[in-house]
């Protein structure tokens, strides 16, 4: 348990109460540990931990009493260790302290998709570069694209899913979990990672390479990106259209990354060539993270206009990238990704045997 307490305490958190709803046998047993008579008692978190840490359990009346945490399911942090010991003693059974340094993860379409907030997932990232752990990781954000073609394609469907952090892009994907029962937290999209991460690390005076854009355009995508995250450093390679993950272009990307030694590799050659190219070279890569994040670039320079936050936050910013490029994207949405209600109906199918 000492890791609980040290975080909680390195965390400022106390004391706490935890709200359970009277109603329940957790609950009732909660309140009944010091007067079986009073609803409004609580359990001191003493009688499992030895007062090490001023945690108290109660009924859901008490928010008066301090500051609180609420059962909920958008707590997944101190809340949950704290009922996963108090159920274990309910149980009579003992507890054993997990790792939590493992992320939340939620399995559907055959990958392993972490289930948190956009704000969690940068500081998460940000964090890693920090470690400096000597290994290149992988970021992908799937979208609806991606899983139908992942589900034509089981060889590279079992590379993707090798890839160290796997956030949901497409607002479908959401959307699909909840029908299932697993619920993602919400979508997480390499677009809007690209600049977050970009601001990150211009306070840190830190260092990305970009791998994509126009060719010949290097020298406008570090002055860009110079001006808009001041501090940040910036090298960027442009290959031509016909770059291939495994072609001579992909060996001479490696070896400019490998001089610049980033924190950051963005990758923006669109899937599936971004994604191969990290997952097949990120022993090779010397940077902290390799990501790929599509056309950031191109909203970047404004050649492609974002959808409104509105359409963005109702999953409508499929039909907003249609109407403004409907000779490139027609079939991809109105055709291909049709395919992806068989493919949800399958996992609900599975999901209830």
């Amino acid at each position: 348990m000492d890791s609980l307490f040290t975080f909680l305490f390195e965390e400022g958190v106390g004391p706490i109460i935890i709200l359970l709803n009277e109603s329940s046998r957790l609950g009732r047993y909660a309140g009944s540990k010091v007067n079986p008579r009073s609803r409004y008692s609580l359990m001191p978190y003493a009688v499992i931990s030895n007062g090490k840490l001023p945690i108290w359990v109660g009924s859901d009346r008490l928010q008066q009493w301090g500051p609180v945490i609420r059962l909920q399911k958008r707590n997944f942090g101190i809340s949950k260790r704290v009922l996963e010991v108090v159920r274990a003693h309910y149980n009579n059974e003992p507890y054993l302290e997990k790792d939590y340094t493992k992320l939340e993860t939620i399995n559907i379409f055959g990958l392993e998709i972490l289930s948190t907030t956009f704000t969690s997932a940068v500081n998460i990232l940000l964090s890693d570069i920090s470690s400096k752990s000597g290994r290149c990781k992988v970021v992908v954000t799937p979208n609806v694209d991606h899983i139908v073609k992942l589900d034509r394609d089981p060889i590279l469907c079992r590379l993707y899913a090798s890839a160290d952090y796997i956030f949901p892009d497409g607002f479908p994907l959401v959307i699909a979990s909840k029908l299932v029962g697993k619920g993602l937290c919400q979508r997480i999209t390499g677009a809007d990672l690209f600049p977050a991460l970009c601001k990150g690390l211009a306070s840190q005076r830190g260092h990305v390479f970009v791998l994509g854009g126009f060719p010949g355009e290097e020298d406008n995508i570090c002055a860009t990106l110079r001006a808009q995250f001041p501090g940040l450093r910036v090298t960027a390679m442009c290959p031509t259209f016909e770059f291939s993950p495994k072609g001579v272009e992909a060996e001479n990307a490696i070896e400019n990354i490998s001089k610049a030694h980033p924190d950051i590799v963005f990758v923006c050659l669109g899937f599936p060539k971004q994604d191969l190219f990290g997952l097949i070279h990120r022993k090779r890569l010397q940077a902290g993270l390799v990501l790929g994040v599509g056309a950031a670039l191109d909203f970047t320079f404004g050649r492609i206009k974002r959808a409104p936050i509105f359409l963005q936050s109702t999953g409508m910013e499929w039909l907003w990238r249609l109407c403004s490029d409907p000779v490139r994207l027609w079939r991809r949405y109105l055709v291909e990704d049709v395919s992806f209600i068989g493919i949800v109906m399958r996992e609900l199918a599975n999901t209830t045997r």
